[in-house]
C-alpha cells in the first residue's frame, strides 16, 4: 500500500500488436491515474501509490489483424487494511440491550478478516468508547446500555495489516422496552383507517398469539433450480425467503457447510439470502443448499451451479498407432470434462525436439485419431493435442518424443537349441523361431559353438541358415560342446538364444541311454483352450535306441480329432476342434530297452458344461414333487452359474420352462396336473452358455396315494408265524409311463 506497482508483460507479433489495458469492462488507457508504456516487445502498466481500491483483475488485450486477438488477465492484490463494513443495522432493541448486525467489507485488504471492533457514543458527545475489540462474527449483542441515552454505534474490520475504516449508524438508538403505540380504527364497511379518533372502549381479555409461517424460499428466478456461469465470471444467487419466527439461514455446498472467503461472500437481509462467488473456478460447480430453520420447521432449497468453460485436456497418453518415415498416426481419448459444451474439434501441433517453436498441423480434427503427414525421415518429433468447445480451448496433452522412421527392430532370441544325432565328429541341432520378429521377417539364423574347456565362442556357419535345423561337423571326439543361435532380420541381429546342454562328441555305436524328456521349467503343465480351438503338446525327448512313445488319456480314450506325430526325437499330440470331452489329463509314456519315462499334462477346455447327474425325487404329493440332481462331472472350465429345469407331458413333444435361474441342485415343482405323466430335464449354465441336458428316460406321475396291493395270500403258518404274499399295485407314487413287469413280494410277519 502506498507504493508504485509496475506490471511488465513481454509480447511479440508481426506487425507490432496494438495494446489495450482494461479494468473490468473499462478501458484505462486514457485514465490519468494509470501510466502505460508500450514498445515492440513489451507493455508496462504503472499504478502509482496503490491502495486497496486498486485490487482486482486487469485485462491486457493485444491484436495485430493476424489471427485472433489474445487476452491475458493479471490479478492485483494490495495488502492494506479492510474497507468499511456494509449495511450496519440495530435490531432486537430492548431495555438496556441492542443487537448490531452488519456485512463484511467488500475489500478485505488482501488478507482474511480476523476481528471486528465495536464502539458506541452518546449522541450528545463526539468521542466513541470501545464496546469490544474481539468480535469474530458479523453480529454482536450489546448490554448495559442506559435507557435515558440515545446512542450511535460503529464497527471496524481488522486484518493482519491493521484496522479498516469504520461503518457508523445513521440515527441514534435508545435502548428501551416502552414502545409508543398508535391505535387506528374503522367501521366494518369503511375502507379508510382513522388514526387516534375512536372513543375509548375496553375489549378483553385478549390473547395475542404470534403468527406461525413455515420457512420458504422463492426459486422462481432459477428455472429447473439451476444456474450456469462462465469460468472466471461472478455468479450471484439471491433467494427471497419468509418465515415466522424469522428463520436462521445456512448455506451448504454438496451437503457441507459453506464458509465465507475472499472468493465466496454471503449476505443476509430481512427477506433475502444471497450467495456471491467471484472469479468462478471449475471446482465451484456443484449443489448449493440454503437451509431455513425457525425451530418450528426446517426446510432446504437446492440450486445446482453449472460452470461453463473450456474442456479439460484430452485423456492420454497419446498413442502412436503407426510410425513411418514420412507420417505418423496418433490417437487419444476424449476429455473427462467437456466444460459444459459439446467438443467441437481438436487441434494437433508438432515440433522438432531440437526446436522450441510449435507448428499447427490441423486445427479442425473431428475424431480422436489423426495422421500427421510430411515428416522428415530420421527426425525426432513431439506432438500435442488440445480439445475445443464453444467456450474455449483446453490445456495441451503432449506426447512422448518419437523418431519418424520405420519401426523395424531386431528380433527376439530364438528357442534353446536341442542337440541330437550325435557322432564322434558331428552333431545336429534344431531350435524354435523367435516369439517376436521385430516387425520384419526373419531372414536367417547364425550358430556359434564352444567346447567346455574354451572361453571363446566360434561362429559355425559362413552364410545365413534359412531353416531351423543345422548339422555341425568337424568336432573333436571326446570333447563336450555347447551351441547358441542368433536370428537376423532387416534391422539386425537378435540376442543369443539360451545355450544348449553340454553334449559329448562320441560314436553312437552300442551306446544305450534310457528315455529322457527334454523340456525346461517354462513348459506349461496345464494348457487352456477355448471350445473349437486347437491344443498342441510338443514334447522333445531322447534315448538310445529311440524310445517308443505312447499317448494315453486318464478316464477315457483320446478323441478322434486328435493327431499324434512321433519322430525319433519328439512326439506331438494335436487336438483340433476341442470340446469339453477333450479336457482331462494326458500322459506321454516313453520306453526303450534301457528304461521308461512318462510325463502328464492337463488340458482344460473352456466350453459349456456337460450334463448334470441323474435326477431323483422326494416329497411327492398330489400335483407337486421335489427334484434333485448332481452337478456335471465337466463344468466346461468355468463355475456353474445356475441350472435350467424344463418339463413336458409324456404325450407331448414340446418342453416348458420350470425354472431358468435355479442356483441350487434341488427344486420344488408345483402345479402339476393330477394323473398326468411328466418327463423332466436339467441343464447347467456357465459363462460360456447353456450345457447339455440330462433328460429322464421314464415319466413320473405326482399323486398322493398308491393303489392297494393285489391278491393277498397266506403261504405258510406255524405256531407263532405266518408268511404272506401279495402282488405289486398297478401304480405307486413313482409310477413309470412304461410299466415294469409285476412280481411277487414276500414278507414274514411274526406275532409276539
Amino acid at each position: 500500500m502506498g507504493e508504485d506497482l509496475e506490471v511488465r508483460i513481454p509480447l511479440k507479433g508481426r506487425p507490432v500488436p496494438n495494446v489495450t489495458w482494461r479494468r473490468a469492462d473499462r478501458n484505462i488507457s486514457s485514465d490519468p491515474k494509470y501510466n502505460i508504456h508500450n514498445t515492440e516487445s513489451s507493455t508496462v502498466l504503472i499504478i502509482p501509490k496503490v491502495s486497496r481500491d486498486d485490487s482486482g483483475k486487469y485485462h491486457l488485450e493485444i491484436e495485430n489483424g493476424v489471427g485472433e486477438p489474445k487476452t491475458i488477465t493479471v490479478s492485483v492484490k494490495v495488502l492494506d487494511t479492510p474497507s468499511s463494513c456494509q449495511r450496519l443495522v440495530v435490531k432486537n432493541v430492548s431495555r438496556g440491550k441492542a443487537t448490531l448486525s452488519w456485512e463484511p467489507p467488500l475489500i478485505d485488504g488482501g488478507s482474511a478478516i480476523t476481528n471486528y471492533i465495536i464502539e458506541k457514543r452518546d449522541s450528545t458527545k463526539k468521542s466513541y468508547s470501545n464496546v469490544t475489540t474481539e468480535c469474530s462474527n458479523t453480529t454482536y449483542k450489546i448490554e448495559g446500555l442506559s435507557e435515558e441515552i440515545c446512542y450511535f454505534f460503529r464497527v471496524s474490520a481488522e486484518n493482519e495489516n491493521g484496522v479498516g475504516d469504520p461503518c457508523e449508524t445513521v440515527d441514534p438508538v435508545r435502548a428501551t422496552e416502552t414502545p409508543d403505540y398508535v391505535i387506528s380504527n374503522k367501521a366494518r364497511d369503511e375502507k379508510e383507517w382513522t388514526k387516534g379518533q375512536s372513543d375509548y372502549s375496553q375489549v378483553g381479555p385478549v390473547t395475542v398469539q404470534e403468527i406461525i409461517i413455515p420457512p420458504e424460499a422463492d426459486l422462481i428466478d432459477y428455472p429447473g433450480n439451476e444456474v450456469s456461469v462462465r469460468i472466471g465470471q461472478t455468479v450471484n444467487i439471491e433467494l427471497p425467503y419468509k418465515g415466522k419466527p424469522k428463520p436462521v439461514t445456512q448455506w451448504l455446498k454438496d451437503d457441507i457447510p459453506l464458509k465465507e472467503s475472499e472468493q465466496v461472500r454471503l449476505r443476509l437481509t430481512e427477506n433475502k439470502a444471497a450467495l456471491t462467488i467471484r472469479n468462478v473456478r471449475k471446482d465451484n460447480a456443484g449443489k448449493y443448499t440454503l437451509t431455513l430453520d425457525n425451530k418450528i420447521s426446517k426446510n432446504s432449497f437446492n440450486i445446482q451451479v453449472i460452470t461453463l468453460g473450456p474442456p479439460s485436456s484430452p485423456i492420454g497418453p497419446i498413442k502412436f498407432d503407426e510410425i513411418k518415415a514420412q507420417g505418423i498416426i496418433i490417437s487419444w481419448n476424449e476429455p473427462n470434462d467437456d466444460g459444459g459444451g459439446e467438443i467441437t474439434c481438436y487441434s494437433v501441433e508438432k515440433r522438432e525436439t531440437s526446436q522450441a517453436a510449435w507448428k499447427m498441423v490441423c486445427s479442425s480434427v473431428v475424431r480422436t485419431t489423426f495422421k500427421i503427414p510430411n515428416l522428415i525421415k530420421g527426425t525426432e518429433y513431439q506432438f500435442r493435442v488440445r480439445a475445443e468447445n464453444k467456450y474455449g480451448v483446453s490445456e495441451a496433452l503432449p506426447s512422448e518424443a518419437v523418431v519418424a522412421q520405420h519401426q523395424y527392430k531386431p528380433p527376439g532370441p530364438p528357442g534353446r537349441p536341442v542337440v541330437y544325432n550325435v557322432t564322434s565328429d558331428g552333431m545336429t541341432i534344431q531350435w524354435e523361431a523367435p516369439g517376436y520378429d521385430g516387425g520384419s521377417p526373419i531372414t536367417g539364423y547364425h550358430v556359434e559353438k564352444k567346447d567346455r574347456n574354451s572361453l571363446l565362442w566360434t561362429k559355425v556357419n559362413t552364410t545365413a541358415i534359412s531353416g531351423r535345423e543345422y548339422r555341425i561337423i568337424g568336432l573333436i571326439e571326446g570333447l563336450e560342446y555347447q551351441f547358441k543361435v542368433f536370428a537376423q532380420n532387416n534391422a539386425g541381429m537378435s540376442p543369443a538364444s539360451e545355450t544348449s546342454k553340454h553334449t559329448l562328441a562320441i560314436s553312437p555305436v552300442d551306446r544305450l541311454t534310457s528315455p529322457e524328456i527334454d523340456i525346461d521349467a517354462s513348459f506349461k503343465q496345464t494348457h487352456i483352450v477355448k471350445n473349437g480351438g486347437t491344443v498342441t503338446l510338443h514334447i522333445p525327448f531322447k534315448g538310445k535306441p529311440p524310445p517308443l512313445a505312447t499317448w494315453t488319456k486318464a478316464d477315457g480314450e483320446i478323441g478322434v480329432m486328435a493327431d499324434i506325430n512321433t519322430t525319433e526325437t519328439s512326439s506331438t499330440l494335436t487336438i483340433e476342434s476341442c470340446t469339453r470331452y477333450d479336457a482331462g489329463k494326458y500322459t506321454l509314456s516313453l520306453e526303450n530297452n534301457s528304461g521308461r519315462k512318462s510325463i502328464t499334462f492337463t488340458v482344460k477346455v473352456l466350453d459349456t458344461p456337460g450334463p448334470p447327474g441323474p435326477l431323483t425325487f422326494k416329497d411327492v404329493t398330489r400335483g407337486a414333487l421335489t427334484l434333485m440332481w448332481d452337478a456335471p462331472l465337466n463344468d466346461g472350465g468355468a463355475r456353474i452359474q445356475h441350472y435350467v429345469i424344463e418339463k413336458r407331458e409324456a404325450s407331448r413333444l414340446s418342453w416348458q420352462e420350470v425354472s431358468i435361474k435355479c442356483s441350487r441342485q434341488i427344486l420344488r415343482v408345483t402345479n402339476l396336473a393330477i394323473g398326468v405323466p411328466y418327463l423332466f430335464r436339467v441343464m447347467a449354465e456357465n459363462q460360456f452358455g447353456l450345457g447339455e441336458a440330462y433328460e429322464m428316460s421314464e415319466a413320473i406321475i405326482a399323486t398322493e396315494e398308491p393303489a392297494p396291493p393285489k391278491r393277498l395270500d397266506i403261504i405258510d403258518t406255524s405256531n407263532s408265524t405266518a408268511t404272506l404274499a401279495w402282488l405289486k399295485p398297478e401304480h405307486d407314487v413313482f409310477k413309470s409311463l412304461f410299466l415294469v413287469p409285476t412280481f411277487d413280494l414276500f414278507s414274514s410277519c411274526t406275532k409276539d
